[in-house]
């Protein structure tokens, strides 16, 4: 609206019967639209969590977009009235889809467990099929062993205003239609959905693990070779108290300068889905109709290589990612080893005749610090994170072979939970070795 010419009226509205502010002057006034903000706020299906940094976008009589913040929240100001939409967005997240979302999705299918909500349905229709099935099963573990992305997407925003339930999640709008008329609006929340992630663990630590029966941890190791250059190598991949075993994602990562895959071979897990290119392997299996029992340690992957580049004195063989999750769905806590290849010309492929304990690195650490110690021979370990009152704070038991031991702390105790900064032991106890060193926390 612009100038127009006074003719003694008080008050000037647009078609939509709203009453525009006027401003004027001898011979012409100007009336100028109102402005309006529209707020909201993006949580996760659980309703709990925040979503942060959403891209929402506004469509209408004005366009704009934004982020949500680390509550979740988002504004949008100077907007004229009239008929909007609202849609939102997040993309590239690799956080909360893991092989136990395969797992319960048997579980669903075979009507063992059941998804008990419709936010779960949309979460599991991952190939957008309007339906959960065996393909969405198939498409999550492509996507675990990085064969493809996800059909959907990584994410679906839905509006929580709609009702939604187990027999109409399929329609649920993935936008907000509203309309401003000289006001200030607040939106019913988005509700965000981490497509794939059917037992909503995104953006939760870890809190309630499962327990082998041979322990309280699941090893999972690399072994160790000697080989020389132009050879043709195999590694072995083992697990140890793996009982009730029903899924397993193992990721690892070779120097692709000296090593060339050359293929994966298991007796153990038939049908893994197989990703091996560019110094990385993705391995993923899941069957909950045949679960695994694996008492002590055993050889159940075999990684294939041929020595085509430089062998140095040894190369890593590192476990790069790993879950492995019993027939329930629930993953067991892991203590993970690395391995190694060694140069049969050169360097020394002995391994350790004495047990030890190495000074965690780094340190001072946060969040995470790696504790590497040595096994002489192969057995059951120990390793206890204590708090300077003595109290255990955090422990990894397990089974591992004759070699170099390494483990992961996270800076959370048994429940989970995150401990505060400060002084910490941590003792390694393997045969009759036992030794202690400390490490710091520093946030």
């Amino acid at each position: 609206i612009g100038p127009i010419e006074w003719m003694g009226i008080s008050e000037v509205v647009n078609p939509m019967a709203q009453v525009l502010n006027v401003t004027y002057c001898p011979g012409s006034v100007n009336a100028v639209p109102p402005v309006n903000t529209v707020s909201g706020r993006v949580v996760y299906y659980d309703l709990t969590k925040p979503v942060p940094d959403v891209t929402v976008e506004i469509q209408g009589p004005a366009q704009a977009a934004t982020f949500t913040d680390g509550l979740g929240n988002y504004l949008f100001e100077d907007l004229y009235s009239g008929d909007y939409q609202v849609y939102a967005y997040r993309f590239n997240d690799d956080s909360g889809v893991t092989v136990a979302d395969a797992v319960k999705m048997r579980r669903h299918l075979a009507q063992i467990e059941l998804f008990d909500s419709p936010y779960k349905m949309i979460a599991g229709d991952v190939n957008v099929s309007s339906t959960v099935s065996i393909a969405d099963v198939i498409v999550i573990r492509r996507y675990l062993a990085m064969l493809d992305t996800l059909p959907c997407g990584n994410w679906v925003f839905v509006d929580s205003g709609f009702a939604v339930t187990m027999d109409n999640w399929f329609n649920a709008p993935r936008d907000m239609r509203i309309t401003i008329i000289n006001h200030d609006v607040v939106l019913k929340p988005f509700i965000g959905i981490r497509m794939g992630d059917v037992n909503n663990t995104w953006g939760s630590p870890k809190g309630m693990f499962a327990k082998p029966a041979g322990g309280e941890y699941v090893s999972v190791g690399i072994g160790e070779v000697t080989a020389l250059e132009g050879e043709s190598v195999a590694i072995p991949v083992t697990l140890a108290n793996a009982s009730d075993m029903a899924g397993m994602e193992i990721h690892v990562g070779y120097d692709a300068h000296v090593l060339t895959y050359t293929g994966v071979s298991s007796e153990t897990f038939q049908n893994m889905t197989l990703n091996g290119h560019d110094g990385a392997i993705h391995m993923v299996w899941e069957d909950i109709n045949a679960p695994k029992q694996l008492n002590g340690e055993q050889t159940v992957i075999t990684l294939n290589f041929q020595v085509t580049g430089n062998l140095p004195t040894s190369t890593e063989i590192n476990v790069t990612g790993a879950e492995v999750v019993n027939s329930q769905g629930d993953p067991y806590r892991l203590a993970v080893t690395n391995g190694y290849l060694y140069n049969g010309n050169g360097g020394s492929s002995s391994l350790p005749n004495t047990y030890s304990l190495a000074q965690n690195s780094p340190n001072p650490f946060n969040p995470t610090t790696t504790i590497r110690a040595a096994m002489a021979d192969g057995g059951e370990f120990t390793l206890t994170v204590f708090n300077i009152m003595g109290e255990k704070v955090r422990q990894y038991r397990g089974w591992h072979a004759a070699g170099p031991l390494e483990i992961t702390w996270d800076a959370r105790n048994d429940d989970g939970a995150q401990v505060p900064s400060g002084i910490y032991l941590y003792r390694f106890q393997a045969g009759s070795f036992s030794q202690t060193r400390q490490m710091i926390l520093l946030k």
